[in-house]
């Protein structure tokens, strides 16, 4: 990962999200000729380490994913 990248895709994020009001978003920047990861990032956020903003939205969409099944 790439910090400025990161923190210029977050900074462009949060202008997204301020101006667009829009209920979810997620954003990858990838370099083209290796595949690898550069930044990444998503809205609503969270915190990995409180879980503090992760909603049902999250895991209901990952249970349908993964499990064929709701939470």
């Amino acid at each position: 990962m790439n910090s400025n990248l990161q923190n210029y895709l977050e900074s462009l994020m949060s202008k997204v999200q301020s101006e667009y009001k829009p209920t979810e978003m997620t954003a990858t920047l990838m370099n083209a000729k290796t595949g690898a990861i550069i930044a990444a990032s998503q809205r609503p956020t969270f915190s990995l380490q409180t879980g503090d903003g992760v909603s049902d939205m999250w895991r209901n969409a990952w249970c349908r994913t993964h499990t064929n099944r709701a939470p």
